[in-house]
């Protein structure tokens, strides 16, 4: 599966409860089907911390001065 935010929202948005992309196949496959299994939801830690990063992250860009651009 892709990273990109908006196919994990999609997938979600439609009743996905568990979003894995390949490169965590793997390791992550079972703790998403266990967590799933036990009516939870489950994010791959890929994924997760790419939405973690563009939460943070301003929403109006900052120029060098601290000023608004």
């Amino acid at each position: 599966m892709h990273a990109d935010e908006r196919f994990v929202r999609a997938a979600f948005q439609i009743g996905c409860a568990a979003y894995v992309v390949k490169q965590d196949m793997s390791g992550e496959l079972v703790r998403a089907l266990t967590e799933v299994l036990r009516g939870g939801t489950y994010l791959s830690p890929t994924v997760a911390r790419s939405m973690a990063h563009r939460a943070a992250a301003p929403l109006h860009p900052v120029a060098k001065n601290g000023a608004p651009e």
